[in-house]
């Protein structure tokens, strides 16, 4: 609306079909890690073993991608809690998955330090002291993120967090004795 209001109604009908193409390309990055990301924690032996089969006839992540739709659907419901609005809704779904991406980044940001830290005769001082700056402004940023998603989706996404702990340890406790 505001590139309508400034350029005019062409420049913004330009920008909203960018938007609506951006959109797609999201939805099928989204749609892809509903699959992989199970299938691949299952392949480590982190997850359950039936979320890393592969359809027989179409080599896809079928189970885990049937599971997370149904968890998204389930998530769906919260449209039928009083008080609750589509965007309101929509909007909870969306920055508590966003959150759930943010802290694989944050891992890696933290990781991205320590390497450069760690070993220091493995990096020349100019690309060590370049991880470092990058690796600190990339977790600075993206702990800014996650305060701006807001304190309730931190509170959730933390006890989805903390509730995956227990699942983390018997997986890895199975995976050692068999």
């Amino acid at each position: 609306m505001a590139v309508r209001q400034v350029l005019g109604d062409g420049a913004g009908f330009l920008v909203s079909i960018c938007a609506v193409c951006a959109s797609i390309g999201v939805l099928n990055g989204w749609t892809l890690m509903v699959g992989r990301i199970p299938y691949s924690a299952a392949e480590d032996g982190m997850f359950f073993r039936q979320l890393g089969r592969l359809h027989p006839k179409y080599g896809t992540p079928a189970t885990s991608l049937i599971i997370g739709t149904a968890i998204a659907s389930v998530l769906l419901l919260l449209y039928f809690v009083p008080g609750q609005t589509t965007l309101k809704v929509f909007t909870f779904i969306v920055l508590l998955a966003n959150l759930g991406t943010l802290f694989p980044y944050l891992y890696n940001a933290a990781a991205a330090l320590m390497l450069a830290r760690r070993d220091p005769e493995a990096w020349p001082a100019p690309v060590r002291r370049r991880m470092q700056a990058m690796a600190f402004v990339c977790f600075a940023f993206l702990v800014w993120s996650t305060y701006g998603v807001g304190q309730e989706v931190v509170f959730w996404g933390f006890l989805v967090l903390v509730a995956g702990v227990p699942l983390y340890i018997w997986f890895k406790t199975t995976a050692r004795s068999a």
